[in-house]
């Protein structure tokens, strides 16, 4: 375990107690959709009805009958009261063993135990108000708050969760959760404040936080699994890769449950999260490519999605020869995409033999780039190009010189001072930092260089959940703005390989359909998540694969295969296009579980809900109206059956499931 995970006995002060007495509450129930329908075409015209399909849409009366929408409106009761509520008296622990941690805990609202909440107060910064990388040498590594249990809690099965309500006040502001069992053993387990439907944070966000097993634990049994009961739990403040100034965590009920299975009723009574909501898709979808991989077919496939983008390499050595600039291949190219109705996103990429081979980091290098920014900003005049992007993850060491954002940031300077003298108007961008590299960002942010940018590009690759992505986008903004940063997040790169070496034993390689099929729902789910987080810009990586090794991991990015057919990855993409042409995204639901997620779209004749869970420990079921229908990603109608006289049908989705389309005939009202 690391050090700052460690937690010792601190003088600590009794509190009054946070919450009420142990309460039991239930969760909702019901049953959901039937077969699939296409959208209207761009014409107009109705599409062909399918099966089970009515002849026209219905009234949205008798979508959601009186009965039905009271169920939706208590399930959201229902599931605010599942689980058994836990008291205790909660004392504060400073983190003694890493001394420095300034700190306090505050009760508010105690003489109302149903708004009750405890406020942790966190400075592991040593009282200043910049950002650093922690930890922050004599400032503390944690504090935290402890309730111990009256009584202990016993826990029947391996699935046991706590859920709970938080909120954070700073965005680089962490928490995890302890647990100890009947062994002694504590168990830590993180999780996040911020969420696809709390991005920022500062609201109070339902979390639900497995403690069964856990990768971090000491004391105790030390196997990582709880033993039979909760005798305490603690919720730490951290500050793991970056800290600001001093900060608070609140929560407020606790409650501990066995997993079960989430439920929502989808309902288009539900109350939408509509800030700041982008409505269309158009202009915004890009693929990656190398161009050698950019035939018509693949272009046309592309362009059948929403795709409008096309991120390659322009690559300096194969322009500039002997001093004389040649782009005729890349006219070529943006011809063709240009006959598909697609824009470039040019990388102006890579060192040059005549000008020192690898990363330009001495000044004559450095002016030699910097020209060949000018000559590529001319060239793209007047042209279907969105925007340059000034070389492509420097943080990286296999791109950049060991990876050095000094070096790099000198680059970006004189490159975006070319560019804009050649052409004011031409979008700049700094090369995609990749896996959300925070302390880089924050060390690119110091040099001053990053101002007059268009964009700030990421690469927010990660081995976890694409949804946990919506937790990164305010630290990122948060270290920029404290430099006076403050362009727009784009996505110039994310994707998921078919091939994964760590789930071979349960997905196979690279081209079992297995993992194909895995690979798809992935690709989906970071596709709406970054719908869900509004940003201007998201790339796939990558349009086609560029090997044929099912046992590579680079070979299997693709949505099309190497003949440029289709994956089920593209399969996904096609579905989810079709959902979103020719309506308008309202936003995301509010009062859904956690670890469940539902987007909507309203269209002149109907409603076309995303719904689905990133739990794989958390089933969902999902209630719906008898009169809608369902589509998984794959674009296959599912037919949920519905019990009789009841007023919801019933549909079972599991994390593996992916997400599934909801379609309620008839206007939105």
């Amino acid at each position: 375990m690391t050090s700052w995970f460690r937690s010792t006995a601190f003088t600590a002060v009794m509190l009054t107690s946070l919450l009420m007495q142990a309460c039991d509450g239930g969760g909702g129930g019901g049953a959901g959709g039937a077969g699939g329908q296409p959208p209207a075409s761009d014409d107009g015209a109705t599409a062909p009805t399918q099966p089970g399909d009515p002849a026209a849409p219905p009234d949205p009366s008798s979508i959601e009958s009186a009965e039905y929408r009271a169920l939706a409106s208590a399930h959201v009761r229902e599931q605010q009261l599942a689980g058994t509520r836990l008291s205790g008296s909660w004392v504060y622990d400073a983190g003694s063993e890493f001394p420095g941690a300034r700190g306090g805990l505050v009760m508010e609202n105690s003489d109302s135990p149903s708004n009750a909440s405890a406020k942790l107060l966190a400075d592991l910064n040593c009282g200043t108000l910049s950002v650093q990388l922690s930890p922050v040498n004599g400032c503390g590594q944690y504090v935290a708050m402890t309730q111990r249990l009256a009584p202990t809690q016993a826990v029947a099965s391996s699935d046991a969760m706590v859920t709970m309500e938080v909120q954070s006040s700073h965005p680089l502001l962490e928490s995890s959760l302890r647990v100890v069992d009947r062994t002694g053993q504590v168990l830590q387990i993180p999780y996040a404040t911020r969420t696809l439907e709390s991005p920022n944070g500062g609201s109070w966000t339902r979390v639900r936080v497995p403690i069964g097993t856990a990768a971090t634990y000491w004391g105790g049994a030390q196997d990582g699994r709880l033993h039979d009961s909760v005798s305490s739990m603690s919720l730490t403040a951290i500050a793991p890769t970056l800290t600001g100034p001093g900060a608070s965590l609140h929560a407020r009920d606790l409650r501990l449950q066995a997993s079960g299975a989430s439920q929502l009723v989808l309902s288009r009574a539900s109350t939408v999260l509509k800030d700041n909501v982008k409505p269309s898709m158009a202009g915004r979808l890009a693929v990656a490519s190398p161009y050698y991989l950019l035939s018509d077919q693949a272009l046309a496939r592309a362009a059948s999605i929403g795709v409008s983008v096309v991120r390659l390499d322009l690559h300096w050595k194969d322009i500039e020869i002997a001093g004389r600039f040649n782009f005729n291949n890349y006219d070529t190219i943006l011809r063709r995409l240009e006959r598909h109705g697609l824009s470039a996103l040019l990388i102006l990429s890579y060192g040059h033999p005549d000008h020192g081979g690898g990363s330009p980091t001495t000044p004559a290098n450095r002016a030699a780039y910097a020209e060949f920014a000018r000559q590529a900003t001319i060239f793209a005049m007047n042209r279907n190009v969105v925007a340059l992007e000034v070389w492509n993850e420097p943080d990286n060491s296999k791109f950049w010189q060991q990876g050095d954002p000094d070096t790099y940031a000198l680059l970006l300077r004189d490159a975006r001072a070319a560019i804009k003298a050649a052409d004011p108007t031409r979008k700049v961008l700094n090369g995609g930092v990749a896996w959300v590299n925070m302390p880089y960002i924050l060390r690119l942010a110091r040099t001053g260089q990053l101002t007059g940018l268009d964009g700030f590009a990421i690469h927010p690759y990660r081995r976890t959940a694409p949804e946990t992505f919506a937790a990164d986008v305010a630290p990122i903004q948060s270290v920029l703005a404290a430099h006076n940063v403050t362009p727009t997040l784009w996505n110039t790169e994310w994707g998921y390989s078919s091939y994964n070496q760590q789930e071979t034993a349960r997905y196979g390689n690279g081209h079992d359909p297995r993992a194909r099929a895995r690979q798809a729902v992935l690709v989906l789910r970071a596709t709406l998540t970054q719908l869900a987080l509004n940003l201007p810009v998201m790339t796939l990586y990558e349009l086609s694969d560029y090997g044929a090794d099912p046992t590579v991991s680079d070979h299997n990015y693709g949505l099309l295969n190497q003949a440029a057919e289709p994956k089920p990855a593209f399969t996904a993409m096609q579905t989810l296009h079709g959902a979103a042409q020719g309506r308008r995204y309202v936003g995301l639901l509010k009062d859904v579980p956690p670890n469940v997620h539902a987007m909507r779209w309203d269209g002149p004749q109907d409603t076309v809900f995303a719904v689905w869970t990133d739990s794989a420990s958390v089933p969902l079921k999902l209630n719906l109206p008898p009169a809608a229908t369902v589509t998984s990603w794959s674009g296959q109608a599912l037919l949920p059956r519905l019990a009789a006289g009841a007023p919801a049908a019933e549909l079972p989705l599991t994390e593996a499931d992916g997400p599934v389309f909801v379609r309620f005939p008839g206007k939105a009202e």
